[in-house]
């Protein structure tokens, strides 16, 4: 996808967790970088541009729905994408976080072929808008040059 180098945040508690998503997110193209726990979150996307946000919900300290609260408060702080990757696969903490806008959730244990389809999906889907709403003016304009070339006209009648 380009030479621009596109940039993960992985929170979650488990070390050997982030270890094994470093390592198929860099092969992957991404850069990379990851928090034990929801503390620094905030901070660390004000500081540093993210693509992707891979966000645990069970945590110590800082659990995954109050980084949601707040990410809600602080527009500057706000990833592309936020995707939870959770053990908690109940339907009330899916649709909970869907509420919070996130772009996906996905139940552990996972593939981690499938997250990486999912990561390139939400960034996909993020940057889909902001392509549509910028040529549909452009779009708009050739559909009524076609129109009138083909002579159809709008019955006011």
């Amino acid at each position: 996808m380009g030479t621009t180098s596109r940039r993960v945040l992985v929170v979650d508690d488990d070390e050997a967790l982030r270890s094994l998503l470093t390592y198929k997110l860099e092969k992957h193209g991404f850069s990379v970088d990851t928090l034990e726990d929801g503390r620094q979150v905030v901070d660390h996307l004000r500081d540093v541009p993210t693509d992707v946000l891979l966000l645990d919900l069970m945590m110590p300290r800082v659990d995954g729905f109050q980084v949601l609260r707040l990410l809600r408060e602080d527009s500057k702080a706000r990833p592309k994408a936020t995707i939870i990757v959770s053990a908690r696969g109940r339907e009330e903490d899916i649709l909970h976080a869907f509420n919070f806008g996130v772009a996906d959730y996905v139940t552990k244990p996972f593939s981690l072929n499938v997250l990486m389809a999912r990561i390139d999906v939400a960034l996909q889907s993020k940057a889909a808008p902001e392509i549509e709403a910028e040529a549909a003016p452009e779009a708009d304009a050739e559909t009524e040059a076609q129109r009138e070339s083909e002579g159809e006209v709008a019955a006011d009648e």
